[in-house]
């Protein structure tokens, strides 16, 4: 806000734009580090979940500015306890749920036996995610968390490789898509502030 003179709002969306984290590449790194079981790696995992939540709470701010020009602070609260509470819950209900889990893919004899559940509850999660008005993306999260902690595990990962390399991409080109870069058009008189 001093560097550049800048309203409060615009420098409050550039410091929440800049919040989001990349747990995957250093989850992806410590893997192949062989580092990823250690206390380290789970010590950097942990905090980058930590941070990963601390950034869903900044971009819900942001986008609460966004609809009033003003933060809800009763919002922020509901939003911190909302999204703690569902990660702490999602984690130690998982116990509990990877057992059931592994009954029901050694129920299912077909082929996607172990896809088909991990995928369905990570959707379930997602969902209930947003019915409590958090974003999808930390349901689906906090799904990969539990299921990171099954028996089946390895063998999860390695079918779900070739789908995430499919989706991935599709993933990134439809949020390019969605951006608009009119809005940086400099000889536009309307976008130069």
């Amino acid at each position: 806000m001093i560097i550049y003179n800048t309203p409060a709002i615009p420098a409050i969306f550039a410091g929440a734009a800049l919040t989001a984290t990349s747990i995957g590449i250093t989850s992806r790194v410590l893997s192949e580090m062989g580092q990823l079981t250690s206390k380290e790696g789970q010590i950097i995992l942990g905090a980058a979940v930590m941070d990963d939540v601390m950034g869903v709470i900044v971009l819900a701010v942001a986008a609460s500015l966004a609809k009033t020009g003003e933060v809800d602070v009763s919002n922020v609260v509901y939003l911190i306890v909302s999204a703690t509470g569902f990660l702490v819950g999602a984690i130690l209900l998982g116990n509990i749920f990877n057992k059931s889990f592994v009954k029901i893919v050694d129920l299912l004899k077909t082929r996607g036996g172990l896809v088909v559940p991990a995928f369905t509850f990570a959707f379930v999660m997602a969902y209930l995610a947003t019915a409590i008005h958090l974003e999808a993306i930390l349901g689906a999260f906090a799904a990969g968390l539990v299921l990171d902690e099954t028996d089946k595990r390895k063998e999860l990962q390695r079918l779900v490789e070739p789908v995430s390399d499919m989706l991935v991409p599709i993933f990134f080109i439809a949020v390019g898509a969605k951006t608009n870069l009119g809005v940086l058009n400099p000889v536009n008189p309307e976008n130069r502030e």
